[in-house]
């Protein structure tokens, strides 16, 4: 009879603890809750695009929490399975106070941050690196074009030279220009 009752009594304390423990994990979780809808309010942005895997783990761990209260509450009729729910329901909620302490407080924003500012310097001389490269690209492709039609301007030339072939030389020049500054403006744009 006194074990039955001591077992009762640690049982009650039991159920009141995690009663508390329940009643603080709420309290606890308003906090960081309007905390976080503030800090992204002010970013202009969504938790759910930036730390969607935490939200969701977030909703998880307080589900648990929250059926493994209700189980608790509704005192199963066999006593056995109490320290378990007991266990599953204060993990769970301390997981889930952690996963929104680190929503606001995230590890990696520093090193993400550090990590963003060195990619875009990087990103910006990678630009500059490929501008630099596009213009080289585009004298030497003039370079060459004007080189052929010089060199095409000589050979027409010479075989317009005679005066059969003379009356024709005017239209390949007018043709050879035409062409050279066609293919000017495509490289160019």
């Amino acid at each position: 009879m006194a074990g039955r009752l001591n077992h009762d009594k640690n049982s009650n304390e039991a159920l009141s603890f995690i009663e508390a423990f329940h009643v603080l994990l709420n309290d606890l979780a308003l906090f960081p809750t309007a905390l976080i809808g503030l800090h992204f309010q002010v970013l202009d942005v969504s938790p759910l695009h930036t730390h969607f895997a935490i939200v969701l783990l977030f909703f998880m761990a307080t589900i648990i929490h929250h059926i493994a209260y209700m189980e608790i509450k509704l005192q199963p009729q066999d006593a056995g399975y109490l320290p378990i729910l007991m266990f599953i329901c204060l993990v769970s909620g301390i997981i889930a106070i952690e996963l929104l302490f680190a929503i606001i407080i995230s590890p990696l924003w520093l090193f993400m941050k550090a990590f963003e500012q060195k990619q875009a310097t990087m990103f910006l001389a990678l630009d500059k690196l490929f501008v630099l490269h596009n213009s080289f690209l585009l004298e030497s492709l003039l370079i060459k074009a004007a080189s052929m039609y010089s060199i095409s301007i000589f050979i027409l030339y010479m075989l317009t030279s005679t005066k059969p072939t003379y009356s024709v030389r005017p239209q390949f020049y007018i043709g050879l220009c035409a062409t050279f500054l066609i293919e000017f403006a495509i490289l160019r744009f």
